[in-house]
């Protein structure tokens, strides 16, 4: 036997892999293929939606959405899980609000103090998880409902 059938008979051919790939990946094409045709849809329903302003405008509203799922993906690799992101969100968006009051001046202090909010939150929460043992869902979970009623409490008055 040469080196020439050997390799070809260990080597499947290129239309296997790109079958097994495709059956792999199909739910990943599927959602690709309608975010397509909805980027079709929009693009030829509206003129305003290619517009370069609009583009940015929806890439500032994703930001948030994009951060907080980074740092969740970080908690769900290592195997827990944090429930509370939201509610911290609100109440540091609330905090920050109320802090720079409509001056620009004050953003360093009210990002320092949202900053800190999570971190705070975030080590009670570690805390809880590691030192108290209570079970990640458990601990995120009413960490959310202190600071969505501290958030809604504030809110009101």
């Amino acid at each position: 036997m040469n080196a020439r059938s050997e390799e070809a008979r260990i080597t499947p051919p290129r239309v296997v892999w790109r079958r097994e790939w495709v059956h792999r990946n199909s739910r990943s094409l599927i959602v690709w293929g309608l975010f397509a045709v909805l980027l079709a849809i929009g693009s030829s329903l509206s003129g305003t939606f290619r517009s370069h302003a609009e583009l940015v405008v929806t890439l500032q509203g994703a930001t948030f959405i994009a951060m907080a799922s980074a740092a969740q993906f970080f908690v769900v690799v290592s195997g827990g899980i944090d429930l509370s992101v939201g509610a911290v969100a609100t109440v540091s968006g609330m905090a920050a609000a109320v802090i720079m009051n409509g001056h620009n001046s004050e953003i360093p202090l009210a990002l320092l103090v949202t900053v800190g909010i999570g971190v705070v939150v975030g080590l009670v929460n570690g805390l809880m998880v590691n030192y108290l043992r209570i079970a990640p869902f458990v601990a995120t979970f009413g960490m959310f409902y202190i600071l969505q009623g501290a958030g809604f409490t504030y809110s009101v008055n």
